[in-house]
Protein backbone atom coordinates (compact mmCIF):
# COMPACT_ATOMS: atom_id res chain seq x y z
CA UNK A 1 0.00 0.00 0.00
CA UNK A 2 2.44 2.59 0.54
CA UNK A 3 4.17 2.14 -2.81
CA UNK A 4 0.30 3.17 -4.17
CA UNK A 5 0.39 6.09 -1.68
CA UNK A 6 4.08 7.23 -2.41
CA UNK A 7 3.10 6.98 -6.37
CA UNK A 8 -0.25 9.60 -5.89
CA UNK A 9 1.64 11.75 -3.55
CA UNK A 10 4.34 11.98 -6.53
CA UNK A 11 1.48 12.41 -9.23
CA UNK A 12 -0.57 14.94 -7.37
CA UNK A 13 2.95 16.79 -6.14
CA UNK A 14 1.32 16.81 -2.76
CA UNK A 15 4.01 15.30 0.31
CA UNK A 16 2.28 13.49 3.19
CA UNK A 17 -1.05 13.60 1.46
CA UNK A 18 -2.30 10.52 3.85
CA UNK A 19 -1.03 12.41 7.24
CA UNK A 20 -3.07 15.35 5.60
CA UNK A 21 -6.15 13.39 5.21
CA UNK A 22 -6.11 11.19 8.23
CA UNK A 23 -5.24 14.73 10.30
CA UNK A 24 -9.23 15.68 9.04
CA UNK A 25 -12.10 14.82 11.14
CA UNK A 26 -13.97 11.81 9.93
CA UNK A 27 -16.81 14.14 9.07
CA UNK A 28 -14.72 16.19 6.89
CA UNK A 29 -12.53 13.09 5.39
CA UNK A 30 -16.63 11.77 4.57
CA UNK A 31 -17.47 14.90 2.75
CA UNK A 32 -14.56 14.96 0.77
CA UNK A 33 -14.91 11.50 -0.22
CA UNK A 34 -18.74 12.19 -1.14
CA UNK A 35 -18.13 15.17 -3.19
CA UNK A 36 -15.12 12.80 -4.62
CA UNK A 37 -17.36 9.66 -5.41
CA UNK A 38 -19.85 12.41 -6.71
CA UNK A 39 -17.26 13.80 -9.23
CA UNK A 40 -16.54 10.39 -9.89
CA UNK A 41 -19.65 8.91 -10.61
CA UNK A 42 -20.82 11.86 -13.08
CA UNK A 43 -18.32 10.93 -15.25
CA UNK A 44 -19.93 7.48 -15.76
CA UNK A 45 -21.66 6.20 -18.57
CA UNK A 46 -24.03 2.45 -18.27
CA UNK A 47 -21.73 0.84 -20.49
CA UNK A 48 -19.06 1.51 -17.60
CA UNK A 49 -21.20 0.71 -14.71
CA UNK A 50 -22.22 -2.46 -16.57
CA UNK A 51 -18.86 -3.10 -16.97
CA UNK A 52 -17.64 -2.72 -13.71
CA UNK A 53 -20.56 -4.84 -12.69
CA UNK A 54 -19.60 -7.95 -14.66
CA UNK A 55 -16.05 -7.50 -13.46
CA UNK A 56 -16.54 -6.75 -9.78
CA UNK A 57 -17.26 -10.24 -7.34
CA UNK A 58 -18.66 -8.41 -4.82
CA UNK A 59 -21.49 -7.00 -6.14
CA UNK A 60 -23.31 -10.17 -8.09
CA UNK A 61 -26.48 -11.70 -6.44
CA UNK A 62 -25.98 -15.19 -4.11
CA UNK A 63 -26.46 -18.36 -6.29
CA UNK A 64 -28.15 -20.22 -3.16
CA UNK A 65 -31.20 -20.85 -3.69
CA UNK A 66 -33.71 -18.07 -1.90
CA UNK A 67 -36.35 -20.44 -1.27
CA UNK A 68 -33.21 -23.32 0.31
CA UNK A 69 -32.25 -20.57 2.86
CA UNK A 70 -35.68 -19.50 3.92
CA UNK A 71 -36.35 -23.46 4.41
CA UNK A 72 -32.92 -23.56 6.09
CA UNK A 73 -34.20 -20.61 8.44
CA UNK A 74 -37.24 -22.00 9.30
CA UNK A 75 -36.02 -25.03 10.32
CA UNK A 76 -33.06 -23.65 12.14
CA UNK A 77 -35.10 -21.18 14.23
CA UNK A 78 -38.06 -23.08 14.62
CA UNK A 79 -35.93 -25.73 16.54
CA UNK A 80 -34.51 -22.67 19.11
CA UNK A 81 -36.07 -22.30 22.22
CA UNK A 82 -35.40 -19.30 24.83
CA UNK A 83 -33.19 -17.45 22.13
CA UNK A 84 -34.41 -14.38 20.35
CA UNK A 85 -33.39 -13.45 17.06
CA UNK A 86 -31.51 -10.48 16.09
CA UNK A 87 -31.22 -9.17 12.73
CA UNK A 88 -28.27 -7.13 12.58
CA UNK A 89 -27.45 -4.05 9.75
CA UNK A 90 -25.25 -4.92 6.98
CA UNK A 91 -22.84 -2.33 8.01
CA UNK A 92 -21.16 -1.33 11.48
CA UNK A 93 -18.96 1.16 12.64
CA UNK A 94 -15.62 1.45 10.72
CA UNK A 95 -12.50 0.14 12.06
CA UNK A 96 -15.07 -2.77 13.74
CA UNK A 97 -12.74 -5.41 12.41
CA UNK A 98 -9.47 -4.03 12.84
CA UNK A 99 -9.99 -2.45 16.05
CA UNK A 100 -12.44 -5.49 17.80
CA UNK A 101 -10.81 -8.39 15.56
CA UNK A 102 -7.48 -7.75 14.89
CA UNK A 103 -7.65 -7.67 11.01
CA UNK A 104 -5.81 -5.34 8.65
CA UNK A 105 -8.51 -3.19 7.82
CA UNK A 106 -8.09 -3.27 4.20
CA UNK A 107 -9.41 -6.67 4.50
CA UNK A 108 -12.79 -4.76 5.54
CA UNK A 109 -15.12 -3.20 3.02
CA UNK A 110 -15.04 0.25 3.83
CA UNK A 111 -17.56 2.52 3.08
CA UNK A 112 -17.36 6.64 2.28
CA UNK A 113 -20.34 6.97 5.88
CA UNK A 114 -17.73 5.56 8.49
CA UNK A 115 -18.51 2.50 8.34
CA UNK A 116 -17.42 -1.19 6.91
CA UNK A 117 -19.74 -4.04 5.82
CA UNK A 118 -20.30 -6.71 8.68
CA UNK A 119 -17.60 -9.50 7.34
CA UNK A 120 -18.02 -11.41 10.92
CA UNK A 121 -21.34 -10.56 12.77
CA UNK A 122 -19.59 -11.76 16.14
CA UNK A 123 -17.49 -8.26 16.22
CA UNK A 124 -21.40 -6.73 16.22
CA UNK A 125 -22.65 -8.98 18.42
CA UNK A 126 -19.79 -8.14 20.80
CA UNK A 127 -20.90 -4.10 19.96
CA UNK A 128 -24.67 -5.19 21.21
Amino acid sequence: MNKVIERIERELQIPNLLESLTSLSPTDLQSLLLSVYKNYSQHKQPADVLSEYEKNRFVHPSRLSSQRLLELNHIFLSNLSDFSILELSLVCPLGTSSVLANVDQNWAVSTSRNTEVVSDATNVLALE
